[in-house]
This record gives structure tokens, sequence and C-alpha cells, in this order.
């Protein structure tokens, strides 16, 4: 069910008791449970640890872009009890504490496509979510995902203008690339700036995102870390 908030001139959007919810309500608290993303191509088997309640978009990195919707919502913390990929722990729902022990935070802000029990039988599909609540999740996570692809696109722009500037020799086609970088920094200063925290947020220089995700990719898939 959403509930649309406000208090003074705050306004955020509640998800009250979602069917991802529910599900884990009737599950066994010593039942351990396969979750599965994927298209990230994660699956985590994890065992019940602590409810999470009054969870909110704004405390995840992409609470810094501005054009994301603030929802509230509810989930569930699971530790996890199988193997792990290094790539897994850059999602901002999954870390590791300083023990080393391993968390998931289940919810419908990240909800798993399925669940399964360790016998492998599938008991739960993101398709029971409510579809008004499913679409509104989706928007927020493509609006993210534009932001990271306009995000880099400004850094890419500053990359090439800093390296023009360095060029001792100007021609007119430097000077007038430079003339139209420089409009195009100024035009995406603000999502440039955005997606800058984002990524300190994340723990994430530029010089990774630059190298980008073809050779990350590769070099984060290679060993599990537990």
């Amino acid at each position: 069910m959403l509930e649309l908030m406000e208090y003074k001139e705050e306004k955020w959007i509640e998800i009250v008791k979602d069917k991802l919810i529910e599900f884990l309500n009737s599950t066994k608290i010593d039942e351990n449970l396969k979750f599965i993303w994927k298209e990230k191509n994660i699956e985590i088997i994890g065992k019940y640890f602590d409810q999470s309640e009054s969870n909110y978009s704004t405390e995840f990195p992409e609470g810094f872009f501005e054009n994301i919707e603030e929802i509230g919502f509810d989930g569930y913390e699971y530790e996890v009890v199988s193997k792990i990929k290094n790539i897994w722990l850059k999602e901002s729902f999954i870390w590791e504490n300083r023990d080393g022990k391993v968390f998931v935070l289940i919810s419908i802000y990240h909800y798993p496509d399925e669940i399964k029990n360790l016998n492998d039988e599938v008991i739960w599909t993101s398709s029971e979510l409510d579809l008004k609540e499913k679409e509104l999740i989706d928007n927020v996570h493509k609006k993210i995902k534009e932001n990271i692809i306009n995000g880099n696109k400004y850094l890419n722009y500053l990359e090439e203008f800093k390296k023009l500037e360095k060029i001792k020799t100007n021609n007119k086609i430097n000077e007038e690339r430079k003339m139209e970088l420089s409009k195009l920094l100024k035009e995406n200063k603000k999502i440039g700036l955005e997606y800058l925290k984002y990524l300190n947020f994340l723990g994430i220089s530029v010089s990774e995102t630059q190298n980008h995700k073809e050779k990350n990719n590769i070099l984060n898939d290679k060993e599990p870390i537990h």
C-alpha cells in the first residue's frame, strides 16, 4: 500500500505492508532462504538476523540525486551464509561488518526476483508484488541508471577538456571542441556533482569508473571472498 506523507515542506512516499514483507513475515525465523537477483547474477543464502523498519531511499547513495523520489519502506536483514563475490559488496544492500560477517537487506526497494528454499524450490517471485508499488520502485531504479549514465558523460567531458587544456599548441579544431565541452560541462554540472557525491559514498574513485565496467567485472568476479 502506498501512502503519500508530508511534514512541513517535505514530501515522501511510504510503502506499507508490501507483499514481500508479508511473505517474509510468514516464514520461520530459523529457515534459511536463497535470494536471487537475476540481472545482477547474485544468488545468496541467508539466515534471519533482524527486522529493519523505517528505511528511506535517501539513506542510500542515490539520495544525492535530487530527481529521485524519497521512499520509505521496511525490510529484513539476513546474515549471508553462502559464498559471495567481491563485486556483490558494491551493492548498497549488501555489506560486510567489522567482524567480517556479510549481511543483506531484503526489501521491496531492492527486491529479489526469486526466493527459494534449500530444496531449490521457488517459494516466492517478484510477480507477487503489488503492480503500483513495483512500478514505483522500477521507475526509481531506471532514473538512477539514467543519472549514472549522465554522470559518466560529465566525467568524460571533464577528462577530455583537461586533456585539451594540456595541449600547448592549440588549433582551431581544439579550441572549438573546448568551447563545446565547456558548454556541456556547464549544462551537466548539477548531475555531475551529484554523481561525484554518489561515487564518493560508494567508495569508488573516478579512475575506477573510467577504467570501465568490463575491466572491473573481470577483476572483481574472479574468486569468492567467503
